[in-house]
C-alpha cells in the first residue's frame, strides 16, 4: 500500500522526494501546491488541504519566514507528521527539517474572523462564506521543530527552530 500511494502522490505533487509513506485513511487535497522532501512519514488518518480558490473577505498578513507562495504547503527532509493531524495551507505552510507533529496537531494558515476586517466593533456571522472575513498568512515551523499533542498553531505565526510547543 506504502508504494502505490507514494507512485500515485509523486505524480500529482509540485515536488516528491524518496522514501515517503502515506498511510492509510490519509486525505490530501490540492497536490499540485504540495512539496515534500526526502524521508517523510504521513501517518494515519491526517487531513492535508490546499488552494487557491477562495471566497469570502479575506485579509492578506505576510508571515517574513515563509519562503513559499500563498496556498503552498512545503514539507522539508525527516519529517513525521503523526496520526491525526491536520493541515490547512490556504496561506501557505513551511515545515522545515527534522520536525515532528504529535498526534492531533493542527496547523491553519487560513482562519473565519468574528468581525468586520472595516469595523473591528461590528461582530458578523461566517454565514454566507462568500460574504464573511477571514484572516489569510502562512504558518512557518523552524527546523528541528516539535509540535506536542493536540498543539494548534494559527495564521501568520512562526516557530524558530530548536522548539517544543505544546497546547
Amino acid at each position: 500500500g506504502f508504494k502505490l500511494r507514494y507512485l500515485y502522490y509523486k505524480k500529482r505533487f509540485k515536488k516528491c522526494g524518496k522514501n515517503i509513506l502515506i498511510d492509510l485513511g490519509v486525505t490530501i487535497e490540492g497536490e499540485h501546491l504540495i512539496s515534500i522532501g526526502n524521508n517523510v512519514h504521513i501517518d494515519k488518518y491526517c487531513i492535508i488541504s490546499t488552494g487557491k480558490n477562495l471566497s469570502g473577505k479575506i485579509q492578506r498578513k505576510p508571515n517574513v519566514n515563509f519562503q513559499g507562495e500563498e496556498g503552498e504547503i512545503i514539507i522539508g527532509n525527516d519529517i513525521h507528521i503523526t496520526q491525526f493531524c491536520i493541515l490547512m495551507g490556504y496561506g501557505g505552510i513551511e515545515i522545515s527539517n527534522n520536525c515532528v507533529l504529535s498526534s492531533g496537531c493542527k496547523i491553519y494558515s487560513l482562519t473565519n474572523l468574528a468581525y468586520d476586517v472595516e469595523d473591528r466593533t461590528k461582530i458578523i456571522s461566517i454565514m454566507p462564506y462568500n460574504q464573511a472575513p477571514f484572516l489569510l498568512s502562512p504558518v512557518f515551523l523552524g527546523q528541528n521543530t516539535w509540535l506536542g499533542l493536540n498543539t494548534i498553531v494559527m495564521p501568520s505565526v512562526s516557530i524558530g527552530e530548536n522548539s517544543f510547543c505544546t497546547s
